[in-house]
């Protein structure tokens, strides 16, 4: 291994980060990845890997929103996990890699960027910050408009993308 890896997992088992859990998680991506998974199932190994790391942050601060924190985290790990899916759904085609958008039915993957974006909206409004209230409002505001053409029913640049996928039947 490199010595930086080393020193990086060393640092994070010294918090008592669940990195072990965090990495199954990650290992089981490919697992997730099939035609007849759901586009949820296909996205959870990310999701619940910074659903860990969201959570473990809210151990580290000493702070009793570690439940809304990992809220914070799952739906942001399916936001990220679908926002990829989306801009690499022509180069996953061309590569035949796995990518949802060419198994799922277009309003299943709205769908869940639509509810992973209001529980993410949902989640980080029940903060309780008394500090950076402003700065985490804008973070949140930002990152709900940049994933916003996930779940509109009518195509934008981003996910036009899509429209050339097969879906599941």
């Amino acid at each position: 291994t490199q010595p930086w890896k080393d020193r990086a997992l060393s640092t994070l088992n010294s918090s008592e980060f669940p990195t072990l859990n965090t990495f199954s998680h990650l290992a089981a991506q490919t697992e997730n990845e099939t035609p007849e998974s759901s586009v949820a199932t296909a996205a959870s190994a990310t999701a619940n890997a910074y659903q860990n790391i969201f959570q473990h942050l809210g151990k580290l601060v000493g702070s009793n929103s570690e439940h809304t924190l990992s809220a914070v985290g799952f739906s942001l790990g399916q936001l990220i996990y679908l926002r990829d899916a989306a801009d690499d759904i022509e180069k996953d085609l061309k590569k035949d890699h796995y990518n949802p958008l060419r198994y799922c039915q277009k309003s299943e993957f709205f769908t869940l960027a639509k509810d992973a974006s209001q529980r993410f909206t949902k989640a980080i409004s029940e903060l309780p910050l008394l500090r950076h209230q402003q700065v985490i409002g804008d973070i949140a505001s930002r990152t709900t408009a940049y994933h916003s053409d996930l779940f509109q029913s009518t195509t934008t640049k981003r996910t036009s993308k899509t429209s050339h996928a097969p879906r599941r039947t």
